[in-house]
């Protein structure tokens, strides 16, 4: 019998397994037992689950300053994107082999480490996101879950990774064995006290057990990861920035702090993704280069080895063989990643635009109008300057220039603004882009 989280009429059996769970405080960075980093090789061949004792549960504490800003800069409300009967069918790519699985409507959560003794989670159905008191998703609610899904969805555009707000099923989000490909993560976001309660032992805004997104057994017995939006004010910004933090733990990530700080906040318009983001526009993932950091993971290259690889580039660094505009949605993966493009012919006044992400971007862009043997025409990369706690601008970049006849091309990169210490680099400056252009003819 399969282990796990079930859907909402789901039946799952108990397994005998010991658990080392951590709690922790707002200003401690958790301690990670040996047993819990990836060494699972010496850990099965001793007779037991590569996953089993000391493996570690992050448990992540709310803050009054967090508490403060919510109260006094709700996020930016926005239309839903979608209709609204859409809202439980969003995939950010659909057809990955690799699932983060965004759950709203409850489940039953069974037979997993959150129902072992020492965690003590009842085995039973826990809700969904309740806000408006009715456990049906209204309006409200669905509007917010296309924002949270567009938010955390961007997070983690640069990888192989399909951010879903439907219920793929056990089968794609469960792993066999060292040789079943396709395997994910559920989040279940919950309104219910009762499994905050048991999960955090005190308040948090979430919990998720630590590198466990690729497990090759004893998958499913590590699922869900939880999110408790009522510790955040039941705003959409924070909710989905502890989805992302949640299931960064699942990845193998640990806290982004400082000496004195084991969350950090972050200074100015930036936050890292794995401290506290709360309070800030332009929130990334980090190799801690900003000063005082006390962690130097590199965010980007753990998640991609453990279970999520970058997507393919769909453009190519040099105007030779550059392909034509693209009509859709375009992505930088790192910071090594430019994607040129062949406007075709242009004379006199162009205009090329590119858009950043309408939530949450984590790319800043740069611009740059090319000649076919790759010299700088002109260039855009507007200064980023926090607006409110949900918005910064100058994220997104535009061109217009007057130029002679002749075929000309387009390249696009994450850069970063003021460096690593007084703003950010562009190491995280990655994610989603939409190009437009006026004033060339495609050849």
């Amino acid at each position: 019998m399969r282990r796990g989280v079930r859907g909402r009429w789901g039946r799952a059996g108990a397994v005998a397994l010991t658990v080392g769970a951590l709690a922790v405080g707002l200003s401690a960075l958790d301690v990670v037992p040996a047993a819990a980093q990836r060494d699972r090789t010496a850990a099965a061949g001793a007779g037991r689950s590569p996953a089993g004792e000391g493996r570690a549960v992050f448990r992540d504490p709310v803050s009054t300053r967090t508490a403060a800003r919510i109260a006094t800069q709700p996020a930016t409300s926005v239309l839903a994107p979608y209709p609204l009967d859409q809202t439980l069918t969003l995939h950010s790519l659909p057809g990955s082999q690799h699932t983060i699985f965004l759950d709203f409507d409850g489940a039953v959560v069974s037979g997993t480490a959150w129902n072992e003794p020492d965690i003590g989670l009842e085995a039973r159905g826990y809700r969904g996101w309740v806000v408006d008191g009715d456990n049906a998703l209204g309006t409200t609610e669905l509007r917010g879950i296309q924002s949270i899904w567009q938010r955390v969805a961007e997070d983690y555009a640069p990888f192989d990774v399909d951010v879903t707000t439907q219920d793929p099923g056990p089968e794609a989000l469960d792993r066999s064995g060292p040789d079943d490909p396709v395997y994910g993560t559920r989040v279940l976001v919950t309104s219910s006290n009762a499994a905050m309660r048991a999960a955090c032992v005190y308040v948090c805004s979430g919990s998720a057990w630590f590198d466990v997104f690729d497990l090759a057994t004893a998958h499913d017995y590590y699922q869900p990861a939880l999110v408790f939006p009522r510790m955040l004010g039941d705003d959409v910004k924070n909710v989905a920035e502890a989805v992302s933090h949640e299931v960064g733990h699942n990845f193998g990530l640990l806290h982004d702090g400082t000496a004195t700080d084991g969350y950090y906040g972050g200074h100015r318009s930036w936050a890292p993704i794995m401290g506290a983001g709360f309070g800030r526009p332009i929130v990334q993932w980090s190799r801690g280069d900003y000063a005082g950091a006390n962690n130097q993971q590199d965010d980007l290259a753990l998640i991609a080895a453990n279970g999520a690889p970058l997507r393919a580039d769909e453009a190519g660094p040099a105007t030779t063989g550059a392909g034509p505009l693209p009509a859709g949605t375009s992505y930088i993966t790192d910071d090594a990643d430019v994607d040129v493009y062949a406007l075709g012919t242009c004379v006199g006044p162009v205009v090329v635009a590119a858009r950043r992400a309408p939530v949450s971007p984590d790319l800043d862009i740069r611009l740059r109008l090319l000649r076919a043997d790759g010299s700088v025409v002109a260039s855009a990369n507007p200064p980023a300057v926090a607006w409110t706690r949900d918005r910064a601008r100058g994220l997104s970049a535009t061109i217009g220039t007057t130029v002679t006849a002749g075929t000309y091309f387009v390249a696009v990169d994450g850069v970063g603004h003021q460096g690593p210490v007084k703003g950010y680099g562009g190491y995280a400056s990655v994610g989603s882009y939409t190009l437009r252009q006026t004033g060339c003819v495609a050849t």
